[in-house]
């Protein structure tokens, strides 16, 4: 922020200015929330039957009291959200590359290997590869995964090496000794709660980008506000106030934060709520309290906006990023433009689910009926006591006929009804998997009986279409576009500095970061794209093995090479590239390869001639 805007932001009283956006943000937020909230009782139903819970009745609590089985979930829903998620988990990263960089001129190609590398470093840097289970995660629970990314450097102090000699032994080193120097420069990838986002809702979410602000909330440490300003990040941390009656009548039953609670002003103090909201405004409608406008422009800018516990702006900015649209990126399970949110993979089984439940529980429920079955007893000829406390000897009275007992007690003759229970669950589940397309040999377990290698391809591959698609539609929906902003990123904002640390010190590489940068006309006009690879390693194998069978023939047929064109040298490239093994060009002969055999024919002729000068010396 420049120092104009720290400033006022710093002061006690809040500005005409800073109070019209702070109005604009709440209401444009709280408007997101009401619409966003109504999915949040299903998304914990569907929370609870991933994670296998139910609630405890008073018929559990007695089973529970007497050592019997309670009522339980079959963790079905567990399962299929799982393998989606494996599935969508092992397609996405196959490839070197998370994100191959795929260029539409020649220009672009000399960049390539450059672009790549620095973007899976930042994947890295990030820890991607949970971030992205959590993505894939939420959409099979709830049916939606958001990602924030945005640019940071972030900087750690140290001890200049000139103080550590000056002041050895002293323990008092003030703080002007310390040096900054830059431990990350890169863009940062934020998971982001289905619970915490709050998108335009006028719009449907496949056209979110379009809306008026987009907006997500998070819970920060105060320590951690503090630091931030110190270092000019945000300024008026110590005026934040707890929530207000306004605000905690607004988010009552729709926020999600487990250590603040909202009628608890002590909880707040710790930790505050952030409420990030990046949102067009007009700068020149907005005027300071020196006179001077948020901006010159009349025309709608995109800025970000934190707003603390809903009552102070603590940062505002232009959120100037070349590729021009809001930070965030989202997947839904089912993009549908005519509907707000889309069902997810669990919330299509939910009722499935609840059948197969019930058909195990009352099977449970009857075979322990059945176990403890029910007498018919003459009182005055058994022992009711020995009877009641469950006695394995059931005692007769003293008198008692001693034959013809079966006419005193006897078993009432109880039917089982739920004996075909269990087969009937299983008919249902037969019919989840047709629902989601995620069967037996999607995860795996291959049904009985033989099957050709042919027969056992032809049954993967057609149990991985549908999953394909949706593959494709969470890369085109919300990685490919991450995927672009990330590289944007870097070359609008990555330093010289931060560009030689990851490409090294190749001299051909160094020389490439001029080209690398570009500028910001050509950065918005690129229709370079990301490669989307929705192969299975099965099919890539089979492709392998087919291509590896014309090689042969081209090898042992010259005449066929020469009618057909094919080169061999590209075969074993795209043979051994399938295969998952590239740059063979490190293999090949540099010259070398004569000589050494030229030195093991030497060495093989010296072998030989001397066993015969031994002889001639003889």
């Amino acid at each position: 922020m420049n120092e104009t805007l720290l400033k006022e932001l710093s002061q006690k009283e809040v500005s005409k200015a800073h109070q019209a956006i702070l109005d604009k943000v709440v209401t444009c937020v709280r408007t997101s929330r009401s619409v966003m909230s109504k999915s949040y009782p299903e998304w914990n139903d569907m929370s609870k039957a991933y994670d296998s819970e139910r609630l405890r009745d008073k018929q559990d609590l007695k089973n529970a009291a007497t050592g019997n089985p309670e009522k339980t979930s079959v963790p079905l829903t567990y399962a299929q959200v799982n393998t989606f998620v494996a599935f969508m988990f092992m397609l996405f990263h196959q490839r070197q590359y998370f994100f191959e960089f795929e260029g539409q001129g020649k220009e672009d190609e000399t960049i390539q290997a450059v672009s790549e590398s620095i973007i899976q470093g930042d994947l890295q840097s990030n820890g991607f590869s949970l971030k992205l289970y959590q993505f894939l995660l939420d959409i099979g629970r709830f049916g939606i995964g958001v990602f924030k990314s945005s640019w940071e450097v972030e900087k750690q102090q140290f001890l200049s090496p000139e103080a550590k000699e000056a002041f050895k032994g002293i323990d008092d080193v003030t703080p002007e000794l310390y040096e900054d120097h830059v431990t990350f420069e890169g863009s940062r990838i934020t998971s982001i709660s289905p619970y915490h986002f709050y998108p335009d809702t006028r719009l449907p979410l496949t056209r979110f980008q379009e809306g008026e602000f987009c907006a997500s909330e998070e819970e920060f440490p105060l320590h951690k506000l503090q630091e931030l300003e110190a270092r000019g990040g945000v300024a008026g941390v110590e005026h934040i106030t707890p929530f207000n009656d306004a605000s905690r009548s607004n988010r009552e039953g729709h926020s999600y934060f487990p250590s603040i609670k909202l009628d608890d002003a002590d909880t707040q103090k710790s930790n505050v709520v952030i409420t990030e909201c990046q949102i067009k405004l007009i700068p020149d409608k907005f005027e300071m309290e020196d006179g001077s406008m948020l901006g010159n422009s009349s025309k709608p800018l995109t800025y970000l906006v934190w707003v603390a516990n809903d009552n102070r702006v603590i940062r505002i900015e232009p959120l100037n990023y070349y590729h021009g649209h809001f930070t965030y990126d989202l997947s839904q399970f089912s993009p549908d433009m005519h509907k707000q949110l889309s069902k997810s993979l669990a919330g299509q089984i939910t009722q499935l689910q609840e059948i197969i439940d019930w058909f195990f529980n009352s099977r449970v429920a009857s075979v322990h009926r059945t176990l403890d079955n029910q007498l018919v007893v003459d009182p005055t000829v058994v022992e009711m006591n020995t009877v009641t406390n469950n006695s394995r000897v059931i005692k007769l009275k003293r008198g008692a006929p001693r034959v013809g007992i079966d006419r005193f007690i006897k078993s009432l003759p109880v039917q089982d009804v739920t004996a075909n229970h269990m087969q009937d669950a299983s008919q249902v589940g037969s019919i989840i998997q047709q629902v989601t397309g995620i069967n037996d040999t999607a995860m795996g377990q291959f049904q009985t009986g033989r099957r050709s290698a042919t027969e056992a391809r032809g049954a993967i591959s057609g149990s991985a279409s549908r999953l394909n698609l949706y593959g494709k539609l969470i890369w085109e929906s919300g990685l490919a576009p991450l995927g672009k902003k990330l590289l944007i990123n870097s070359r609008q904002s990555l330093s010289q500095e931060g560009y030689e640390s990851i490409v090294g010190t190749d001299p051909e590489k160094l020389e490439m970061f001029e080209e690398f940068k570009s500028n910001v006309f050509q950065l918005v006009r690129r229709s370079d794209f990301f490669v989307f690879d929705g192969t299975l390693p099965s099919e890539k194998q089979y492709a392998a093995q087919s291509l590896q069978e014309l090689l042969s023939i081209v090898l042992s047929s010259p005449e066929a090479a020469a009618a057909t064109g094919v080169q061999p040298a590209k075969l074993i490239e795209e043979i051994y590239t399938l295969r998952g093994i590239k740059n063979l060009s490190r293999f090949k002969d540099d010259g070398t390869a004569a000589q050494q055999q030229a030195m093991v024919q030497q060495i093989l002729a010296q072998q030989q001639q001397a066993p015969q000068q031994q002889q001639q010396t003889q």
